[in-house]
């Protein structure tokens, strides 16, 4: 059968139990049919058996099977991230066939895209999933026999930025805090947990009794279990006892009475940071305060990761250098 993609007629058709789908190139009709007569004498002729599927399936197609199958299992926010992050390169790469997506190919949309003025990291975010669904067409799908990625250069990310509060900072900050916004921010910093989670918490994930919360689903995909120190404990049975609270509402954390999202958290973030001239400081970053303090308290790498929720130590290394003490008794010994 023949179907248009924009102002291209293709070919679509079942042969020797496999899809074929191919441009014909041709926008006129007409031309397209001959095209299409041709492809099937080609076929019976036995001119196009064992025929590549990489020459016939589009990186659109691949995209849909990855966004129906695969981006699902991971977090909500990753899902989102993905369909936003593609609005921007399907339009370039969704038409292409697989066979047609090189290494000059990627880099011809990477150095667009800086051109254009878009940051590195988003860049390689981008690429990153495109990355992905080509190594799942390589390694499950058995679409392609090369990813292109393995002879192209990603982008480097110095993504090792640590961020901290400062002595009187965290007192500052909470005080400048609207009503709705003040707990969040103080679970947020004693807990280490990330944004879209604390959007997403239930008071169903909270155990008041054993004073732990369990997280469901991570970004990572897992579950996540932990502990609450005193303060964030007395903050949380602060907000619980809350009369104002929509008690209809499962979510713990709101704003008249509903759910917070993570957009309004961290543009109500924002506005406090820049009432208080708070420079440099992200609402990421109190989850990098919760590991640096953890670390610079005398506590193990492996429970910073395992508390972060991070699947490779590798992430929490970048906390290392603030183990000073370990360091001056490494060298002592020197002495």
């Amino acid at each position: 059968m023949l179907y248009k993609r924009g102002e291209v007629w293709w070919i679509k058709l079942k042969w020797d139990g496999n899809i074929i789908r191919q441009s014909t190139e041709e926008k006129d009709e007409n031309k397209a049919r001959l095209a299409e007569r041709q492809i099937l004498k080609e076929l019976a002729k036995g001119n196009r058996t064992g025929h590549d599927p990489a020459d016939h399936v589009l990186f659109s197609e691949v995209w849909e099977k990855y966004m129906a199958e695969e981006a699902p299992l991971k977090a909500q926010t990753t899902y989102e991230r993905a369909k936003q992050c593609a609005k921007n390169f399907l339009p370039v790469l969704g038409n292409l066939r697989l066979s047609k997506i090189s290494p000059s190919v990627l880099s011809s949309y990477r150095n667009k895209r800086l051109k254009d003025g878009v940051g590195i990291n988003t860049v390689v975010k981008e690429l990153q999933y495109v990355r992905r669904v080509l190594s799942l067409c390589k390694k499950d799908w058995q679409l392609i026999g090369q990813n292109p990625f393995e002879l192209f250069n990603m982008p480097t990310v110095n993504d090792q930025r640590v961020r901290y509060l400062a002595p009187g900072e965290y007192e500052k900050l909470v005080a400048a805090c609207p009503k709705w916004l003040q707990p969040v921010v103080v679970v947020a910093r004693l807990t280490g947990i990330r944004r879209s989670n604390l959007a997403d918490m239930t008071w169903g994930q909270i155990n008041l009794e054993t004073k732990l919360i369990t997280l469901n689903r991570t970004k990572n995909g897992f579950p996540l279990t932990i502990p609450l120190c005193e303060t964030a404990y007395t903050a949380l049975v602060t907000l619980h006892n809350d009369k104002s609270q929509n008690k209809d509402c499962p979510n713990v954390f709101q704003k008249d009475g509903k759910p917070l999202t993570p957009g309004q958290i961290t543009a109500g973030f924002r506005r406090v940071c820049k009432r208080i001239g708070m420079t440099d400081f992200r609402y990421h970053d109190l989850r990098h305060d919760f590991a640096s303090n953890l670390v610079q308290n005398g506590q193990q790498l492996y429970h910073v990761q395992s508390l972060l929720g991070h699947r490779d130590g590798r992430m929490t290394q970048r906390y290392a250098h603030l183990r000073v003490d370990d360091l001056r008794k490494a060298v002592a010994v020197l002495g």
